[in-house]
């Protein structure tokens, strides 16, 4: 109880700043004068340091795991609760640890009104979909086999499979998964039956699913700058303020139109300017782009506003900590370009983070990734452009410093219809000189004005053209390892 009094009542896990002033009858300077005492406010220590002793809790790590006096160790007391709990609630044998805030997200009326799906759901979200379509029988048939195993039904108000998607992926399919995650004891050869059935369903749909998804941070550019150049004093000032408002809250109510699990997105935050969903692997990009474009349809009129942020690939298992500060260093590093003068950034970072490496980044314009899809993850799918190209592409640049500018267009055209199908070698060359133009855009982003390109960042923007090109390549190839 001194644990939870500590991390619930004395240091709650969020805290609100407000400030008030007197009216002057100028409403802009009232307003920025506001915003003024609100950043000091924020920027002032009125919290008391916390001592968090003892192992800390398995989700976050950072505040001590509730225990007893009873038990030595909280791993022990763990142990003990999880008895009364299946292994969904809580993993078994002191393998998961909460603090008071886990517990009360874990157990709280709110989840149980509203379910949110796991990541090994999302990540087999564009399976599943496929499934339901082309191979319902042998869907209907694996789960009925694992209905004799008698799991935990995750999704139980989805008659169709009515368990949590992680069972689509083989390596589930083990003896010791099985206990670690749904705490019943089998044998390998228990699950023979069920491996065979999703074998079925695999072939059937005609690819296993990918174990990566896709976690979404999107942030509306410059709102500070917008709103510090509102016009005219009083009332014109206060409209201004109003309207920007409203198109927030228009943009709000469009992107729960747009994110929605039919078209492999699930939101998790919508507070206006930003936005964090997840998303299925093949529907990621394409519901960032709807989402980039409905902001900027939401302030048509009033204001030239963007969007900017990033969009992470993650492998399912990889822990959920881990994955957002990869995300948000991801958003970070699409924020670091060039603004124009009412702070528009317009910039899209897409990473892919492979398990046990640095994520890999590239950046762009929207307008560039537009038909990412068709014009550069498609030749890859359909096997026009050789799987090899990105990186025969990075180890040309690494040569083409001594060329001038020409010849190293020459030896990037010459790559891409090298490495092209020989029905797609005229499309190769147009896409080669169009991949050269997105690498030069990329350049002015990171630098500005032609006069500052420096020889680093035009390294560094060919190398993350490249990086655009193997993304494509991993979509293309279905998210494949």
């Amino acid at each position: 109880m001194s644990i939870w009094q500590r991390q619930v009542i004395q240091n709650p896990p969020w805290q609100v700043f407000w400030v008030y002033l007197p009216e002057t009858g100028d409403y802009t300077k009232d307003y920025k004068e506001a915003g003024r005492r609100l950043d000091a406010l924020k920027h002032s220590r009125l919290f008391s340091q916390s001592e968090e002793d003892g192992e800390k809790d398995s989700l976050s790590g950072q505040r001590s795991a509730l225990r007893n006096a009873k038990c030595k160790t909280s791993k022990e007391y763990w142990k003990e609760v999880s008895k009364k709990f299946t292994a969904a609630q809580v993993k078994p044998d002191g393998k998961e640890r909460l603090d008071s805030i886990g517990l009360i997200k874990r157990f709280a009326e709110l989840s149980r009104v509203r379910s949110f799906p796991s990541t090994s759901t999302v990540a087999g979200w564009d399976f599943y979909r496929l499934a339901k379509e082309d191979a319902k029988p042998e869907l209907a048939a694996y789960r009925d086999e694992l209905a004799n195993l008698k799991l935990y039904r995750a999704r139980g108000f989805d008659s169709d499979f009515p368990y949590d998607f992680d069972l689509f992926f083989k390596e589930t399919l083990t003896a010791k998964r099985m206990e670690d995650s749904y705490g019943i004891k089998v044998t390998e050869k228990d699950l023979t039956a069920a491996k065979s059935r999703l074998d079925g369903l695999v072939k059937k749909v005609g690819f296993a699913p990918s174990p990566y998804y896709a976690i979404l941070l999107l942030d509306g550019d410059g709102i500070g700058k917008k709103l510090d150049e509102m016009k005219g004093k009083n009332a014109s000032g206060e409209a201004f303020h109003r309207q920007f408002s409203q198109r927030l809250s228009q943009f709000a109510a469009k992107t729960i139109e747009i994110v929605q699990a039919e078209q492999g997105g699930f939101l998790v935050y919508n507070g206006g300017d930003d936005v964090l969903l997840l998303a299925s692997l093949q529907a990621a990009i394409r519901l960032a782009q709807k989402l980039a474009q409905a902001y900027r349809q939401a302030f048509a009129g009033l204001v030239e506003a963007s969007l900017s942020g990033a969009v992470l690939i993650a492998h399912h298992l990889s822990p959920l900590s881990r994955v957002l500060a990869d995300l948000r260093a991801a958003e970070k590093h699409a924020k670091a370009v060039q603004k124009d003068d009412w702070g528009n950034k317009d910039t899209l970072c897409v990473g892919l983070s492979k398990r046990g490496g640095e994520p890999l980044l590239a950046r762009s314009r929207w307008k560039a990734v537009e038909d990412f899809e068709t014009a550069w993850v498609s030749p890859f799918r359909e096997g026009q452009l050789a799987n090899s190209l990105p990186y025969l592409l990075r180890d040309d640049l690494r040569v083409a410093n001594t060329l001038e500018e020409k010849a190293v267009s020459a030896l990037l055209c010459y790559r891409f219809r090298r490495q092209a199908s020989e029905s797609f070698k005229k499309e190769a060359q147009s896409l080669a000189e169009r991949w050269v133009d997105w690498a030069k855009s990329i350049e002015e982003k990171l630098s500005g004005s032609s006069k500052s390109h420096t020889e680093e960042t035009r390294r560094q923007a060919f190398e993350e053209a490249v990086n655009w090109l193997v993304i494509a390549r991993f979509l293309g190839q279905g998210g494949k390892e």
